[in-house]
């Protein structure tokens, strides 16, 4: 193992030290877009190559010895397939069994990014608009969860105004157990009962807390001119 470790490092210290490692980047990344070309027929649009791309300048060994970068090649295989699938069996269920008042889908042909809408709930004052939102998946999905915001404008303490959330579940509470479909109920249930105490959004949160009127009038406001 000190054999390997001492490589390792001498791997490390010339891919920081050499620009000739570009070039070799470069060829092991077009190997590994056609390699994902025989997956169950996919073959992955540019977008999608990012993701392996960023994946494996992430793992911890040097592309310069012909043995570490078939492992590497074999590691980014294995979770990008594992992660594909995955994608795929759960936009299947969200076919199948889809959760009250949202819908989600990918964009084109690149399954790692969808877009999902969710229907504001009856009975909070998001009632009746239509929000759009962005969902990338990260690589090695399930293991990390999917980074997900509001393309469209919303009045709620939190939700920035980048369409940012602020939900434990798409930060550190994330399990690989979760999908999307239970992702976007969590958000709908954010709708109805927003949480002041851990606000993304302080002014919001402080007039929820002490003028629930006059926030929720607001939200509907908001949700007249932006979401219908």
């Amino acid at each position: 193992m000190g054999g390997v470790s001492s490589i390792v490092a001498l791997g490390l210290l010339l891919e920081v030290s050499s620009d000739f490692l570009l070039g070799v980047w470069r060829r092991f990344f077009l190997l590994m877009r056609r390699r994902f070309q025989c997956i169950d027929g996919f073959y992955p649009p540019r977008s999608s190559t990012a993701h392996i791309y960023i994946y494996l300048t992430h793992l911890p060994c040097s592309p310069i010895f012909p043995k570490i970068v078939h492992l590497r090649l074999q590691f980014a295989s294995y979770f990008f397939t594992m992660s594909l699938k995955r994608i795929n069996k759960e936009l299947i269920d969200l076919g199948k069994d889809p959760p009250a008042n949202c819908s989600a889908g990918p964009v084109g042909d690149d399954m790692f990014h969808w877009q999902a809408t969710i229907m504001g709930p009856d009975e909070s004052p998001y009632a009746g608009g239509v929000f759009f939102l962005d969902i990338h998946f990260p690589a090695d999905y399930p293991f990390k969860p999917p980074k997900v915001h509001f393309t469209t404008r919303i009045y709620h303490c939190n939700i920035n105004s980048n369409g940012g959330i602020c939900l434990d579940i798409l930060k550190d509470q994330w399990s690989p157990a979760l999908t999307i479909s239970k992702v976007l109920l969590s958000i709908c249930s954010l709708l109805t009962d927003p949480n002041p105490d851990d606000p993304l959004v302080p002014d919001i949160a402080q007039l929820l807390k002490t003028d629930r009127a006059r926030h929720d009038s607001t939200a509907r406001e908001w949700t007249s001119k932006y979401a219908m």
